[in-house]
């Protein structure tokens, strides 16, 4: 199972390692500092920002290429984390 895939779960994570959930993020939090779902969500925006500024997929279809259920919830996540929208962000660090 890949982290964006939209089924992805911390659940199905520590199954596949055959741990708890609760002892998968304790571990996970020991080595990155994150638990999983602060990691997992770090690691899309940082592709997000790679898609917006080297590609020219939408806003849209980036989000949903990243496992977001719609486009509002990724651009309100986007926003959370960098503090501009995924459009802004493009606009800001585009080639000129």
């Amino acid at each position: 199972m890949h982290f964006v895939d939209i089924g992805f779960s911390l659940q199905q994570m520590a199954y596949e390692f055959g741990v708890t959930p609760a002892a998968l993020n304790a571990f996970f939090k020991d080595k990155t500092g994150k638990n999983v779902a602060e990691y997992v969500s770090d690691m899309k925006i940082e592709i997000a920002k790679e898609l917006l500024v080297n590609g020219s997929m939408s806003v849209r279809d980036i989000g949903m290429e990243l496992g977001y259920y719609g486009q509002n919830s990724f651009i309100r996540r986007f926003k959370q984390q960098t503090g501009r929208t995924p459009g802004e962000y493009r606009k800001q660090h585009a080639p000129q």
